[in-house]
Order: C-alpha cells, then sequence, then structure tokens
C-alpha cells in the first residue's frame, strides 16, 4: 500500500476572512495537534487533502509534511460542504511512532449464521474491540 501524503504549510493568519482567502486559492485552513495537545495552525492544498480523505479510514496513518519536517498523523476532524462537495478545514493529530497506541475498532460480523436462519435472534455482545499497537 503507498503512503498518503499531505504536504502542509504553518499559517500565521485567523479568522473567516483568511479562510476564505486560502478557499478561493485552493487551498484550505488546517490544525495540526501535537503529542501534549499544542496546536499549530496549517494551510493545504484542498485537492491534495480530499484525494486522501476519500481513501482514508479513522485508522490509516498519513504523513503529514510541514516544511522539512514529516509527522504520523491521523485525520483526527473535518468540515465538509455538502452542497458545495467541497472540505472546509482539516484536523490532524500528531502521534509518537515509538510509544503504543490504542484504537477502538469496529466489528463487523459476515455470513448468516445457521441458528439465524432457522428462526434465531443473533445477539452481538460488542460492537467494537480496543486494540494496542504500535503505529
Amino acid at each position: 500500500m503507498s503512503k498518503q501524503v499531505i504536504n502542509a504549510k504553518v499559517r500565521a493568519t485567523t479568522g473567516k476572512r483568511a479562510a476564505k482567502k486560502l478557499r478561493e486559492v485552493g487551498s484550505i485552513p488546517a490544525v495540526v495537534y501535537n503529542e501534549k495537545g499544542e496546536a499549530t495552525m496549517l494551510q493545504i492544498n484542498e485537492a491534495e487533502f480530499t484525494k486522501v480523505w476519500k481513501q482514508a479510514t479513522p485508522t490509516t496513518l498519513i504523513e503529514l509534511v510541514v516544511g522539512k519536517e514529516k509527522h504520523l498523523a491521523f485525520i483526527k476532524d473535518t468540515e465538509y460542504n455538502i452542497i458545495a462537495d467541497k472540505n472546509l478545514h482539516a484536523d490532524f493529530q500528531v502521534i509518537d511512532p515509538d510509544k503504543v497506541l490504542t484504537v477502538p475498532i469496529k466489528v463487523l460480523l459476515g455470513g448468516s449464521p445457521v441458528g439465524v436462519r432457522e428462526g434465531g435472534i443473533l445477539q452481538k455482545g460488542i460492537d467494537s474491540i480496543k486494540i494496542s499497537c504500535l503505529p
């Protein structure tokens, strides 16, 4: 599987006007949170982000390149305009590749159990499990 890479630039301006100007030139505002919870404001190319966002799952690691620094990150949250079919904002969570990561994974049941085919009812005990591993 190829690595998902998003290039970003640090931005200094904030507010509605600054975000609107970014969107007019094909970029979107973004925020990256480090392991300590500190935020850094970024701007990213909207087309590049959308391409990655459409393929990414909540557990997909993305390489976020900010200047010469490279970070492993998850897409934490996005703001999406369904009418215009465009992303408006993105949040990233940087992770430490040397620390154990705990992520919830949804449990999907497949197939048709014999008991259900004979009139029984399937009761799921859990909807998700937590998995701990290195990224």
